[in-house]
Parts: C-alpha cells; structure tokens; sequence
C-alpha cells in the first residue's frame, strides 16, 4: 500500500516546476491527481517551458487517474470550477495543495495597483476560496489535509540582504536589490496567519492545515538567477516530497510551518526522503 492509495489531491499551479512536482510526487504516491494550472499546449506561457498536459501525463505514468482543470485562479469563477469539476469526477479532495502563486519584484511605489490586485488575487484570494469551498467536505468525512506553499518572504525578519548572500557572486547585490519582494512576502505572511487560523478552527476534526516554507529551482528561479552557483539549492522534488510527508502526518500536526531547509536534513538522514540531486 502507497501512503495515498483511494485519495484525491488537488494541486494548484501545477503546470511547472514545485508544483508540478507536488502533483507528480502525490502520484508516485498512489493518489489521483487534479493537475490545475494555466498554461496548455495551446495556450503556452511565452516565458517559461511546462503544461497542463505534461503534468497530466507525469501524474498518469504511475498507473493513476488524473483530471486536467485548466483555470486562472487569479479568476473568482476558474476558482470555484476547480472544486465543481473535483467534486463532479472524483466527489472527494483529500488533500488541497495551494501552490499556485505569482511575483512582482520591484520598489512598493513603483507597484502599479493592477500589480497588487493580480498578486492578492492568486496568492491571497485564491487560498482563501480554495478552502472554504473544500473543507466542508473534508469535516464531513472528518478528514483531510490542507498544504499551503509559503516562502521567507514572509517572515517578519526576512532579510533581503542575508537571502541575497547565500546566493553567491552571481546574486544581485543587495543595495541593487532592496525588500523588491514586499509584495509578495505580504501575501505569504498572510497565508501563514490564514494557515494558523484554519488550523485553529479546524482542531480535533481530523482535518490538518499546514504550511511549507520552499525555495527551489524552478523555471522562474532560474531566470531570476543568471550566474548563480545552483549546486546548494534543490530541485523542485525536494520540496514536492516534503509536500506529501505533511499532508501524511497524524491529525495532530496541524498549524504548523515547516521550513525546508531544517526538515530536509532529518527526513534524508531517517530515509523518508531521497538524497539530494544537484540542479545542471
């Protein structure tokens, strides 16, 4: 028996680099997978490589079932399609991944408000509706598990500067870089308050809410990342496996968040996650 045999993940963002993973992970796992992402094979993202369809296709060479929702989630009505079409194919999610994200990097008064409203439509809204609309058929069958992707940009002693340095030579340097990610770290300082607060309401049901603090390189990392040594970071199946080592943990783990960098040296050292593959 895999850990997820009979269960429905449902995965957002998932075209690309740590979602895709997440859905490709959950898989190998044994569970049935609704791949949910943007771009398709007919409507491909200029910028970055990945689709709907080769997730789709990742998921189902492990002999599972996999529904490809295509849907914008910065979209109220895409939002709610994605639980619409889960409940009409599957009639279950057992687990919820909110990866799905987006960032503008730049000075707050140089952030135009289409910007801001873009950005807390997918990494704010979209978690928010993601959950209301899908717990209440987890506290039905009082189980389940939510997964919200979070970053250090988020913490309210990240520090530009320090985050820069592990980057090496290559990292712009920090008086170029200043807090460009105000943004974005707002939105995932309040999905991690969210996550507190589901997790609080949620206690004793049998459904957990949990976050991950994740970095990886991804197609947007890499190209955010021109000239840095990539050997002391992690592909994005680093943090799909600890993606699925959450959402496997007892009930009482719940409102919790997980850092990457300090649970991946105990898992790789117990087994519970494979060792380290160097990015090329």
């Amino acid at each position: 028996m895999k850990r997820f045999d009979g269960k429905v993940a449902v995965v957002t963002g998932a075209s690309r680099g740590i979602g895709a993973s997440i859905a490709t992970e959950f898989a190998r796992e044994g569970a049935s997978v609704v791949v949910v992402a943007r771009s398709t094979s007919e409507r491909p993202d200029p910028d970055y490589p990945g689709t709907l369809e080769e997730t789709v296709s990742n998921v189902e060479s492990f002999g599972v079932k996999a529904l490809a929702v295509q849907a914008d989630v910065s979209v109220e009505q895409d939002t709610f399609r994605i639980y619409e079409e889960t409940m009409a194919h599957f009639g279950r999610c057992d687990v919820l991944v909110n990866n799905a994200a987006v960032q503008f990097m730049g000075p707050y008064l140089e952030l135009t408000l289409k910007s801001w409203d873009k950005l807390m439509a997918i990494n704010v809204r979209a978690p928010l509706i993601l959950c209301q609309v899908f717990l209440p058929q987890m506290l039905e069958r009082g189980a389940g598990r939510i997964v919200n992707i979070s970053s250090g940009s988020g913490r309210q002693d990240f520090d530009p500067g320090k985050a820069l340095a592990k980057w090496g030579s290559g990292a712009v340097k920090r008086e170029q870089q200043g807090d460009r990610r105000l943004a974005y770290g707002s939105s995932k300082a309040w999905l991690n308050r969210f996550t507190r607060g589901v997790a609080m309401e949620t206690a004793e049901t049998g459904v957990t809410c949990n976050a991950l603090e994740v970095i990886a390189v991804s197609p947007v990392f890499r190209k955010m990342a021109v000239g840095v040594d990539l050997s002391q970071f992690e592909l994005p199946e680093a943090p799909a496996q600890l993606v699925t080592w959450i959402a496997a943990q007892p009930d009482d783990v719940t409102g919790q968040l997980f850092v990457q960098d300090d649970l991946l040296p105990e898992l790789r050292a117990s087994g519970a996650v494979r060792p380290k593959v160097d990015p090329q």
